[in-house]
């Protein structure tokens, strides 16, 4: 996995994914729920995502993806930002345990 992705010619870091991670990537609008039907709410999950890692508040983060988007950048290239969520430990471990019951 990629550890710093360059977006509008800055470069973020992908940041550990913890339950805390998860807490504030909720709080930035990344929905659980919404994971099992991402095709809904695409552009909402990257946005928080990108928020997270970036440290940005989420309006300028969209703002920055926006920017980005625009000037010939694709959605793949935040795709670090939202693997880092699905392939942390506590996610997987997450998944994993409700898949059980």
């Amino acid at each position: 996995m990629k550890k710093n992705v360059t977006i509008n010619k800055k470069a973020y870091g992908v940041k550990p994914v913890t339950f805390n991670a998860i807490c504030e990537l909720e709080e930035l609008g990344l929905s659980l729920a919404t994971l099992k039907d991402f095709k809904k709410n695409v552009f909402g999950t990257y946005r928080a995502c990108f928020a997270f890692h970036s440290g940005l508040p989420v309006e300028v983060a969209g703002e920055e993806m926006g920017e980005h988007l625009c000037n010939g950048g694709t959605l793949d290239d935040f795709q670090p930002f939202f693997e880092a969520v699905l392939e942390s430990d506590f996610f997987k471990r997450l998944a994993k345990n409700q898949a059980t019951e």
